[in-house]
């Protein structure tokens, strides 16, 4: 029986920001939970506006689009709980689907979800075998089933992706299959049944993003995930996906995470979305 993959990350730790910062709109690559333990700006979901509140949680969905507005954050306390989790098994599809299309995008935390958001990261970071990632699924289960049914008591709704929204999205899954390939945007636009130019004005109204430098921010996403979990080095990481040599691999990582990827992966500040 294969359990659901999951990933947490605990942001004790913030990157000081001076002033209002909006970012470009992103697409959510997997299942996200949020809780936020301080204000600290607000969110778009599928152009709907969430405040990223103290004790606010967010849940997002593969293809979901997402901009977030930042404020100033110099409060060393600032911090919030991560949670991606992406569901393989089939055993797990079924009891899954039927929790989280009920989640509405933004909840107040109550006191039990403060506590299974806690037990869920502390179980995470115990030494992985069988029965602790077994206990930290059903940790996950647990919160996901009981904030369904508060939303299901409140009658929260979540907004709905558009048909080019959900092409878009099966468009970048076609590049996150491929990323260690060399790179066809005619071959995505074909794949998702649109012509290139249409697929290329399409894709840029949607995240401001060519689809080109959009592969290129999935490169990098996967290259933070390296370097954070695995031991690879950083010749390997740009061999992997497919980067000319270690050199161009570096400033192209430098560009969008204003910092080597060595100096990334000795910080102990890590962004919240990465």
């Amino acid at each position: 029986m294969k359990l659901p993959e999951i990933n947490i990350v605990n942001c004790d730790k913030w990157y000081n920001r001076r002033g209002k910062k909006t970012e470009s709109p992103k697409f959510v690559l997997t299942y996200e939970l949020t809780l936020n333990y301080l204000d600290y700006g607000e969110s778009n979901i599928n152009r709907q506006t969430y405040p990223l509140s103290q004790n606010s949680i967010l849940f997002k969905r593969p293809g979901d689009i997402v901009q977030n507005t930042f404020y100033n954050i110099s409060d060393p306390s600032a911090k919030c709980c991560l949670v991606h989790f992406v569901n393989l098994s089939e055993n797990y599809s079924s009891l899954f689907e039927s929790i989280l299309k009920k989640l509405p995008p933004c909840t107040e935390a109550d006191e039990q979800a403060v506590l299974l958001f806690e037990k869920l990261y502390f179980k995470h970071t115990e030494k992985s075998n069988p029965v602790t990632e077994m206990q930290e699924c059903l940790t996950l289960i647990e919160l996901l089933a009981h904030l369904s049914e508060r939303a299901n008591r409140e009658n929260g709704s979540s907004p709905t992706p558009s048909t080019h929204q959900t092409q878009l999205f099966r468009a970048i899954c076609y590049m996150r299959e491929h990323l260690t390939e060399n790179f066809s945007l005619h071959d995505v636009a074909s794949h998702i049944g649109y012509s290139l130019s249409y697929f290329n004005n399409l894709f840029k109204k949607y995240t401001r993003h060519t689809p080109y430098a959009y592969f290129n921010y999935l490169r990098i996403s996967e290259a933070k995930y390296m370097l954070l979990n695995t031991s690879l080095s950083i010749a390997e990481i740009a061999d992997r996906l497919n980067f000319k040599n270690a050199s161009k691999f570096s400033e192209a990582f430098k560009r969008e995470c204003n910092m080597t990827p060595g100096q990334f992966r000795k910080s102990s500040e890590i962004e919240l979305y990465y």
